[in-house]
């Protein structure tokens, strides 16, 4: 009997620093992603806060909340919101033994974008919409993807063969999926 009560207390006080566990804490598995960034970390791990930043781009202040229900799913979930000077994003990630599940929606300026474009020489000007955007993947493959993603058209430059080339194209709207194992969007026109 008394092993019980020993094991009951050490559950207890293993719980207790579990939750106890400061946001910060975590900062060595963000610094194990290449190209990430992260300061300015207050909150506990299960609800907090930070400055981030990817690929020298600073993304502004994401906020964190544990979603205890996952735990239901065998998944470790949590909402997040990520807000800065030009977007608003928000939506749910989770994390299984195989695999994750990334879910967002919200707004941001195309310039947000610009930083993944320029190793293709391009520059967008405008508004994006994410609807319903999800992306799942399976041992590091991805696995699905859906959501629309709607750009309010505007400026494009572009480089071809080395020469610069700028045009203003409409609105349009892109579809995520996955074929063949890999994600893609398909782009239609006047849907923005």
């Amino acid at each position: 009997m008394a092993a019980g009560y020993v094991a009951a207390g050490t559950l207890g006080c293993l719980a207790l620093l579990l939750y106890l566990l400061p946001a910060r804490a975590l900062l060595p598995l963000a610094a194990r992603v290449d190209g990430l960034a992260v300061w300015d970390v207050r909150g506990r791990w299960w609800r907090g806060e930070c400055a981030i930043a990817a690929k020298e781009l600073a993304l502004g202040r994401l906020a964190w909340q544990w979603a205890p229900i996952g735990l239901t799913a065998g998944e470790l979930r949590f909402g997040w919101q990520l807000e800065g000077p030009d977007h608003a994003l928000d939506g749910t990630v989770a994390a299984k033994l195989d695999g994750w599940n990334l879910e967002a929606a919200g707004r941001a300026a195309a310039a947000l974008a610009n930083p993944a474009l320029a190793a293709y020489a391009i520059r967008l000007d405008g508004d994006l919409v994410l609807e319903a955007l999800t992306l799942g993947a399976v041992a590091h493959e991805p696995v699905s993807a859906a959501g629309t993603l709607h750009w309010s058209g505007g400026d494009v430059a572009y480089r071809i063969g080395g020469r610069p080339f700028a045009a203003a194209l409409p609105a349009m709207a892109g579809r995520l999926a996955v074929l063949d194992g890999e994600p893609t969007l398909a782009v239609a026109t006047g849907a923005g």
